[in-house]
């Protein structure tokens, strides 16, 4: 049995017994579908490989031929040899590539799936920026109904969207032929959904435009978000506003649309009971309120130290948090609290995964308890913990969610049994029998 199928056997058994004591959870649901796709995806991966045939790059340490971005990008009219399959086909490699963590790899497949799906030069796609540029560039959740948040006026709910193009058209009679319960606004915002993950797990900046894109992908996403995805939809379009603050300027009317996104993502996480993206989010708006509470003392420190007539460096004056910040960050903590119970209950949530939270829920505290009183610039702590919040591979240091262990001290794990031995050769044979050792002792 592969990793994924072991990953989709634990998460089904998880949900049953959650099932067996009366509870449902639809983030536990989101996962399995995902888990489904990805082994749904493994055919058509092969069949993308025999269609691309020997002539296309063979990327080294793949068993399967990819096509590279030289040819996916730079081949002009490439478009016209393209069809329906073709389309599956480079997203389910793409999606397959955020599985194996190569996210430069899943970047160059998603883009040009969803610009052949969803074009930049769309009519709604440039609707969408001009709305997104009044705002500050800044995405909103809209409400039930009609436009919500922050900058109603932009942020009109939109209908479901249509295929614009010859092949998105071919796309969407097929999905209907052979696929009747999934529409072609399901396979776009999956498709989006893909893209924005691998585009905030990659290391490399992206150009303005392509942000601004992505921005745009994020809004289109939060407007058609499908139940018990509310929350973690808002929170990678949080994310996108926050890093896109270096070209999109900060002021003070885009500060106020980003602290309604974090707002209305909460109750959407809590809305849809995702207790996890409800803890993270609780989390991000208490971190990105205290970032802006500490710049803003800076500043005004920087002023007055430039107002000195001696020109003599002024001590800092001793003062806490102001209320309306300790208020704020008193309510987000009960929030963080209270989704780490229902997590906690759910019975479902790694365990790896459930520390990492807790800790990082405690930093939270000790971060209020820090502002609460004193030189707030001095006794704040800094980061995060650096606990794993899921397994990782001791080798390649990879997440995954089924690792094998050791059999000799039960400590290491690893994805694979390459990792292992690799591990072994490195060092992994010298400690091995002291950690068996010490796990005995313990």
């Amino acid at each position: 049995m592969s990793a994924p199928e072991l990953a989709l056997e634990q998460l089904c058994r998880a949900r049953a017994r959650l099932a067996a004591s009366g509870g449902s959870s639809p983030e536990l649901d989101w996962q399995i579908q995902s888990q489904q796709a990805i082994l749904a995806a493994r055919p058509e991966l092969e069949a993308a490989a025999a269609a691309l045939g020997p002539t296309w790059p063979v990327h080294p340490d793949a068993d399967v031929r990819f096509p590279s971005s030289t040819a996916l990008f730079k081949a002009e009219g490439l478009e016209a040899c393209f069809n329906s399959t073709t389309v599956l086909q480079l997203l389910a490699t793409g999606m397959l590539q955020i599985v194996s963590r190569n996210y430069g790899s899943a970047l160059t497949f998603l883009w040009r799936g969803v610009d052949l799906l969803w074009p930049a030069a769309a009519p709604a796609n440039r609707d969408c920026a001009a709305r997104l540029a009044a705002a500050g560039w800044v995405p909103a959740i809209p409400a039930a109904g009609s436009g919500g948040g922050a900058g109603e006026e932009q942020y009109q709910q939109q209908e479901e969207p249509q295929p614009t193009t010859p092949l998105a058209r071919a796309v969407a009679a097929d999905l209907a032929r052979h696929c009747p319960g999934t529409t072609f606004a399901d396979l776009l915002r999956w498709a989006q959904t893909l893209l924005l993950s691998a585009a905030l797990a990659h290391t490399s900046p992206s150009s303005v435009q392509q942000q601004r894109q992505l921005l745009c992908h994020s809004q289109q996403v939060l407007n058609s978000a499908a139940a018990g995805s509310g929350g973690q939809a808002a929170q990678r379009a949080i994310r996108l506003a926050v890093l896109s603050a270096g070209w999109a300027g900060v002021s003070e009317a885009r500060e106020q649309a980003i602290e309604a996104l974090h707002e209305a993502a909460l109750e959407a996480a809590e809305g849809d009971e995702c207790w996890v993206a409800t803890i993270e989010l609780a989390l991000m708006y208490g971190v990105w309120s205290l970032k802006k509470y500490l710049h803003q003392l800076l500043q005004q420190q920087e002023g007055q130290q430039a107002q000195s007539t001696d020109g003599a460096q002024q001590p800092a004056r001793e003062q806490g948090a102001p209320a309306w910040l300790l208020a704020r960050l008193g309510r987000l903590e009960q929030q963080a609290q209270r989704a780490l119970e229902q997590a906690g209950a759910a019975r479902w949530v790694p365990l790896a995964k459930q520390r990492g939270l807790e800790d990082q829920v405690a930093w939270f505290s000790q971060n209020i308890a820090a502002y609460s009183g004193g030189n707030a610039t001095s006794r704040v702590y800094p980061a995060p913990p650096t606990a794993a919040q899921e397994p990782r591979c001791a080798c390649c240091a990879s997440a995954a969610l089924v690792l094998r262990a050791c059999s000799g001290c039960r400590v290491a794990r690893y994805c694979s049994k390459d990792c292992q031995t690799k591990h072994w050769k490195a060092g992994h044979r010298a400690e091995c029998k002291r950690l068996a050792a010490e796990q005995a002792a313990g």
